[in-house]
């Protein structure tokens, strides 16, 4: 069988190597793993071009934010199972169970053999057909933007460092408690927020600290 995302390869061998784990190669570079790599290329680049079309009003760090939920490990994974590529990948006989690593790499491979074959617009054409439904299922949800991951990202692109959070204290009774949060970055410290969950207080108080960044930063 040579079709898969209903493409059909003209050059089976390459659907196989594609679909070769690293143990179970006879020769240095007979696996996937040059194919993964630049898989992974062509799938970030065509999914944050998806990404900045479909919202013209978010910024850098929210795109990111759902480009690297749309491309983790999870999706990939989930991807990979209804196109039954765990029926068709080859591994060593050393392994009984497949990890779910191996079927998103697997799966970023056969992207980059797609890539090689017929070229940048074949495989951007494959990735849109593969992945818009869960752009839209990601971008859809009901929390819309994780203040906690954006957070994340600014702290680490314009301070180098990972916000932390403190619990200042909690109140009410043990069935129903109350959080409230501060979170530091740097020597800046942003909050207090308050939240029924120490989720839900670290969601909003890294909500105060993205608008007292952006207000410094206007």
């Amino acid at each position: 069988m040579n079709t898969i995302f209903n493409y059909t390869f003209k050059d089976e061998a390459l659907l196989q190597q594609a679909l070769r784990h690293s143990s179970a190669k006879t020769t240095p570079f007979s696996s996937n793993e040059r194919l993964e790599f630049l898989g992974d290329a062509v799938l970030g680049l065509v999914v944050s071009e998806l990404l900045y079309k479909k919202f013209p009003d978010k910024e850098e760090g929210e795109l990111t934010v759902i480009k690297s939920e749309v491309v983790s490990r999870p999706i990939l994974t989930v991807l990979a199972k209804e196109y039954h590529i765990e029926q068709m990948i080859e591994i060593g006989k050393g392994i009984k169970q497949i990890p779910d690593s191996l079927l998103a790499n697997a799966l970023e491979a056969i992207l980059g053999a797609i890539y090689l074959e017929s070229g940048f617009d074949a495989a951007s054409t494959i990735v849109k057909d593969v992945f818009s439904g869960k752009i839209d299922e990601i971008s859809n949800r009901s929390y819309e933007i994780n203040y906690k991951a954006l957070l994340q990202h600014i702290s680490q692109r314009d301070y180098a460092t990972l916000p932390a959070y403190h619990v200042l204290k909690a109140s009410g009774p043990a069935h129903k408690p109350v959080f409230e949060m501060t979170v530091k970055i740097a020597k800046e410290t942003y909050g207090p927020a308050t939240g029924k969950t120490k989720k839900e207080a670290e969601q909003n108080v890294a909500k105060i600290a993205l608008e007292a960044i952006k207000s410094k930063n206007l």
